[in-house]
């Protein structure tokens, strides 16, 4: 299962563009390789006041610090189909 990533507004337009390329790059590649893969496995979670949030290690220096958020979507109309005819005798 792909997860799929979404940054607040100020990671784009203030916190990307004043990182160094060099970590930029090592950034991305830890949110395309790790993140989307699995961010429960590869994150470790948080305490205190930041409860609720993960961090991941890039390199020596930098941390993401993020938060996992399941949404299911359930397709009712299939599975109201699927549970009448299961009903009907």
């Amino acid at each position: 299962m792909a997860y799929q990533i979404k940054f607040a507004e100020i990671v784009i337009k203030e916190q990307i563009p004043a990182i160094p390329m060099p970590y930029r790059q090592q950034i991305r590649r830890a949110i395309e390789e790790r993140l989307t893969v699995d961010p429960v496995k590869f994150g470790k979670p948080l305490k205190y006041s930041l409860l609720g949030f993960r961090r991941l290690r890039v390199g020596t220096d930098n941390l993401i610090i993020y938060s996992v958020i399941v949404c299911i979507f359930l397709d009712l109309c299939y599975t109201y189909t699927k549970v009448r005819r299961a009903c009907e005798f």
